[in-house]
């Protein structure tokens, strides 16, 4: 496979990379989203306020600002997922020092034993597929969409 894809001019190349993408993308979307993940969700929990999580347990705090433009909506949608979670106790705000008007959004200890428990019974329903990954096809794999990924992070 590698071999024909050398072969292929840079415009054809371009249309593997997307068709590859557009479809690899539909298949992991459709299986994170499906049923039988959701119910791992805890009751009044959404997959957007998890991403919240991860990108706080990530960056240990950030502005509303910053989470806006990291799940791509705006700034109206990311207060109430905000408020949501603050009401939950899943999120605390603290207001900057230096700046009043800034204000940085941490994970409770709470929401980090949720995400952890939720990233243990995830990773117990992916290991069915993972289990069986071939170990240079996952390295391949893991450069490539960290590649793909500081790329689609410029723009951010």
């Amino acid at each position: 496979m590698k071999e024909s894809l050398r072969k292929l001019s840079h415009a054809e190349l371009i249309d593997k990379i997307f068709e590859a993408f557009e479809e690899t993308n539909f298949v992991i979307n459709r299986k994170l989203n499906n049923e039988q993940l959701k119910v791992l969700l805890p009751e009044g929990i959404s997959m957007e306020q998890i991403s919240v999580l991860r990108y706080l347990k990530q960056h240990s705090q950030a502005t509303s600002t910053e989470l806006a433009d990291y799940l791509c909506v705006n700034k109206s949608t990311i207060t109430s997922t905000i408020n949501r979670m603050v009401n939950k106790e899943l999120i605390t705000r603290t207001p900057s020092n230096e700046d009043r008007r800034v204000t940085y959004l941490t994970m409770t200890s709470r929401a980090e034993q949720l995400l952890q428990q939720l990233r243990t019974e995830i990773k117990k329903y992916f290991m069915r597929y993972i289990d069986v990954y071939d170990p240079e096809k996952a390295i391949d794999y893991i450069a490539a969409t960290n590649y793909l990924a500081s790329i689609l992070k410029r723009d951010i």
